[in-house]
């Protein structure tokens, strides 16, 4: 038998096998199994995929039961596809071990918010620098006038600081599909 023919058995084989676990028809005995399906819900640590006909719910998003705040969730995206192992002979120990999108990850539960968008948080960090630095430029050449009370000090502080309009705005910076 050629190798492409054994190889042609072996994917008849494993469709066979899909097959008979989506329907129930026939368990297998101690052997993990794989399929795509569509993900058609997403709730916490869990998920509802769609394999032809038949959803099934509970699909679990992390590999080990356990304590969501202790693990890595990745949710996957409603609508996309993902690779489902069964890790039983029935259809009631499913996972999801690969996805084709991503809708978010939460490390840890998530309790520290969204990671931080670097370029953006540098930027305006730059644009903070700058400010600063402009508000010392100000302080350290502004010009008083002798028996004017202080006038032209501040007039000529108000003037430096004027030109400084460039503010920072910080909202960009957390990306909150990731949350550690």
């Amino acid at each position: 038998m050629s190798c492409e023919l054994r190889i042609m058995d072996k994917y008849s084989e494993i469709k066979r096998k899909i097959r008979a676990i989506a329907t129930g028809s026939a368990p297998i005995s101690g052997e993990a199994t794989v399929f795509l399906a569509e993900v058609k819900s997403v709730a916490g640590a869990k998920c509802s995929v769609q394999l032809d006909e038949l959803v099934l719910t509970d699909v679990r998003l992390t590999s080990v039961i356990g304590d969501d705040k202790k693990q890595i969730v990745i949710a996957p995206k409603v609508g996309s596809v993902v690779l489902v192992a069964c890790l039983s002979s029935s259809l009631n120990n499913l996972v999801v071990i690969q996805y084709s999108e991503v809708d978010n990850i939460i490390i840890n539960g998530g309790a520290n918010g969204g990671l931080t968008n670097t370029p953006e948080l540098k930027k305006q960090l730059d644009k903070l620098t700058a400010r600063v630095d402009g508000i010392i430029d100000a302080i350290k050449n502004a010009v008083p006038a002798v028996q004017d009370g202080g006038a032209a000090l501040q007039s000529t502080m108000v003037a430096q600081l004027a030109t400084i309009v460039d503010k920072e705005d910080f909202s960009a910076i957390e990306d909150e599909k990731i949350k550690h």
